[in-house]
């Protein structure tokens, strides 16, 4: 497996998260990593064990940026009422 490390870079509510996926190889994850993916996600790290990605996961800056993108979603809905 190819776990790879990503922070949102979509400008979306989600800006920020950071979050992980595992590929079968390099090859796979090179391949789904197109300009559109590339415009989405920054690559953190990539080639880590799945206990890196969780670390990484849950940093305090990947904690804050989850805690900031619920806030937002919630802001969103209350907007809609």
């Amino acid at each position: 497996m190819h776990n790879v490390v990503f922070r949102n870079i979509s400008g979306s509510i989600s800006d920020g998260v950071i979050t992980w996926s595992s590929f079968k190889s390099k090859v796979d994850f090179d391949k789904w990593n197109d300009q559109k993916m590339k415009s989405w996600y920054q690559v953190v790290e990539e080639g880590v064990s799945q206990e890196r990605a969780i670390d990484l996961c849950s940093t305090p800056e990947a904690t804050q940026a989850v805690v900031v993108s619920k806030m937002m979603e919630v802001g969103e809905l209350l907007r809609q009422f």
